[in-house]
Order: C-alpha cells, then structure tokens, then sequence
C-alpha cells in the first residue's frame, strides 16, 4: 500500500491556518484518501477472496480427512480378514499337500502289489475268525445238547415226584 502524503494545520504570523506536509500529520488530500479508499478495497476483496479460498480448502481437507478415517477403519477390517483368508488358505495348503502325499502312498501300495497282499491278509484273517467261530458254534450245541435236554427230563422227574409226595401226605404216608 502506498504512502499518502500527510497533512497538519499550522497556525501562521496571521492566526490562520496554514496546511503543511507533516509525517504524523492527520489530514489526507481527498485525491489520496480515494486513492487509500480503493486499495483498501482491492485488499479487502483479495483478502476475502484468500479466505474463502482458505476456507473451501479447509472443507476439502475435512471431507478428506472423514475419508480417511473411514478408510482407515475399513482398512483395520480388511487387514484382519486378509490375515483370515491368509490363515485358510495355508490350511488349503496343507490338507492339499496331505492329500497328494496319501494319494500316492497309496499309488505306490497299488503298484508295489501291497493292495492286493493286504487284501489277502484280511480275507485270510476274516475266514480264520470264521472257521472258529464256526468250531465255536459246534461246540454250545452240542454242550447245550447235553446239559439243556437232560436238565428238562430232571425237571419233570422232580415235579413228578413232588406231586407223589403230596398225594402220600394226603393219605397219611409221609415218605422221607
């Protein structure tokens, strides 16, 4: 802003008044005083004008700021669930791995014959526990046979001869 020239009054030889150039003077020619009016003007409209600059930039920041934060928040959580697929996938990894190499122990039984001898193996334990318990079978029938038949005919024979104990009492006989 430029410098006005400044005035103050000065009182003469005459007791008037004289106007003077002074550098703390308080008055102002209208000319500069329009002239400092203007600029005043054009600085307040360029200061407006930074302001709502400033401003717009600041509401900008601010809206960046939320989206940030919402970002942020979002990324905490996408974070832990890349750690959780991260986590499943190694387990993929794993029971994957786990299948190839059963899959081809069990390739390597098959081709060694190893398949074949175990199923042998099985078939041959499977008709040993059937031959015994087969023998086994035999064996409860014919011990049934001899202790279930004989043990009905001492039954009879024991009511038989409890009945002729109570039809001698009845008479009289008593037999020890």
């Amino acid at each position: 802003m430029s410098e006005p020239k400044r005035y103050a009054f000065k009182v003469n030889e005459e007791n008037d008044f004289d106007l003077i150039e002074h550098s703390n003077g308080e008055w102002v020619r209208y000319e500069d005083y329009a002239r400092l009016k203007a600029e005043v003007e054009r600085s307040r409209d360029q200061y407006n004008g930074i302001i709502d600059t400033q401003l717009a930039e600041i509401e900008r920041l601010n809206s960046e700021l939320f989206t940030c934060s919402c970002a942020n928040a979002n990324m905490h959580k996408y974070k832990n669930e890349n750690a959780r697929l991260k986590q499943s996938l190694r387990l993929q990894i794993e029971q994957n791995a786990l299948a190839q190499v059963g899959f081809k122990m069990y390739q390597d039984n098959v081709d060694s014959g190893g398949l074949h001898k175990d199923r042998k193996d099985a078939i041959a334990r499977l008709e040993a526990e059937n031959t015994r318990l087969k023998d086994e079978v035999e064996r409860l029938t014919a011990f049934t046979t001899r202790t279930i038949i004989p043990n009905e005919k001492l039954k009879a024979e024991v009511k038989r001869l409890k009945d002729s104990k109570l039809k001698r009492r009845k008479r009289g006989r008593t037999i020890l």
